[in-house]
């Protein structure tokens, strides 16, 4: 597995945001992937990545842990998928693991509330996830203007 990098040896890019600088069995799973000079490493804060940056991407996957406190709960509001927003590509795409939809059905809408209340379209759905059973996204883009 190479996440596609090597399928696509044209300009597609990689920005990564990671928290763990190395992880050894990871890495051999999918092939010393982050490791290609297309893909570049970031390894700060997101919201505040967001705010510095000027870069647009043509997709954004955003796969952050629950929001157990305020430096995690801040990447899950309007103002962080506003930030998002402007850096998506027009025609782009997001995607957002949320949670369960059948256990945390709570936990799963607040997340797509945001993200249209930023003036997005949200799209939410659920595909079985082996380790954790029925696990939800939201695909988010941007609305027609």
């Amino acid at each position: 597995m190479d996440c596609g990098l090597r399928r696509h040896a044209g300009g597609a890019r990689v920005t990564a945001r990671r928290l763990f600088a190395t992880h050894a069995s990871l890495s051999r799973l999918n092939g010393h992937a982050l490791s290609s000079p297309k893909v570049k490493i970031i390894n700060t804060d997101a919201f505040r990545w967001l705010q510095a940056s000027v870069e647009t991407f043509d997709a954004i996957v955003v796969d952050f842990p629950g929001p157990t406190n305020f430096a995690i709960g801040k990447l899950y509001t309007s103002c962080f998928y506003t930030l998002r927003d402007q850096r998506l590509a027009a025609g782009g795409y997001a995607v957002v693991q949320t949670t369960s939809p059948l256990i945390a059905r709570r936990s799963f809408w607040t997340v797509v509330n945001p993200i249209e209340s930023a003036g997005l379209a949200a799209t939410p759905y659920h595909a079985h996830v082996q380790s954790f059973g029925e696990w939800g996204y939201v695909i988010a883009s941007r609305r027609p203007r």
